[in-house]
């Protein structure tokens, strides 16, 4: 398995294997959820879509990091619960770790377009490079595909539309 290199990813990493350890310990029996990128009507204020789309809303500058190179494997919140109520029915003597995303992964410059069009506004946008940013997410979702039946549905468009419309 690939180290992962931002502090982010390793707490991740650490959490699963703590819940391994306790399974090897007590035999206590889990299964882990790796989300990415989740957003959708009530999420957290603190993920691109909400900033993105207030920041697009008030006309206040967007800093776009590393010329908005990025990619983020976006992934609406129906999805996710989807995919969370499924891993609920999923039995294993092993803890299991799911990567749940949108398995397609959207450039940032994208994403952002896709909320001008949503709010019918255009972003101001300043440009920082950033060592802290890592090039791409991506959910790989061919186990929770094959053992939960997970498939995403939600195309950034129609996600952001919903978004937006809560917004």
């Amino acid at each position: 398995s690939r180290a992962p290199s931002p502090r982010y990813g390793a707490k991740k990493r650490a959490d699963e294997l703590i819940a391994f350890s306790y399974h090897h310990l007590h035999r206590v029996h889990s299964v882990g959820l790796r989300l990415f990128t989740v957003y959708g009507p009530w999420g957290r204020p603190d993920m691109a879509a909400y900033i993105f789309s207030r920041a697009v809303e008030l006309g206040e500058p967007l800093t776009v990091y590393n010329g908005g190179a990025m990619k983020r494997d976006f992934t609406y919140v129906d999805d996710i619960v989807a995919g969370i109520a499924a891993s609920m029915q999923f039995c294993s003597r092993r803890p299991t770790v799911f990567n749940l995303g949108n398995n397609e992964p959207v450039g940032v410059l994208d994403f952002i377009r896709v909320i001008e069009r949503v709010l019918k506004k255009r972003a101001v946008l300043t440009y920082k490079n950033s060592t802290s940013e890592i090039d791409a997410t991506y959910a790989d979702i061919s186990k929770a595909t094959r053992l939960l039946q997970f498939s995403p549905r939600t195309s950034i468009d129609r996600g952001m539309e919903r978004f937006a419309e809560w917004y």
